[in-house]
């Protein structure tokens, strides 16, 4: 029950307000990060199917899935 009771209050908690400019700039900086990556991730997931795991572990594919996050982020941050 301890650890309960330690991590309960953390998942609870309120965001940090963003305060300046800096940190609105963080803020959608690592949205944008998360949104890119997903979104990749979950497309080429679902059209590899059950193969999925097969294909994510082929350095090419990885190299290339890499590449597509940075081609996503921009228009992920706009």
């Amino acid at each position: 029950m301890g650890l309960l009771t330690n991590l309960l209050p953390e998942f609870l908690r309120k965001p940090q307000p963003i305060g300046s400019v800096s940190d609105l700039a963080d803020f959608m900086d690592s949205r944008a990060a998360f949104l890119a990556q997903k979104s990749i991730v979950e497309f080429c997931r679902v059209r590899a199917g059950v193969y999925w795991q097969k294909l994510f572990s082929e350095k090419e594919f990885q190299a290339s899935l890499n590449h597509s996050r940075w081609r996503a982020y921009p228009a992920c941050y706009a």
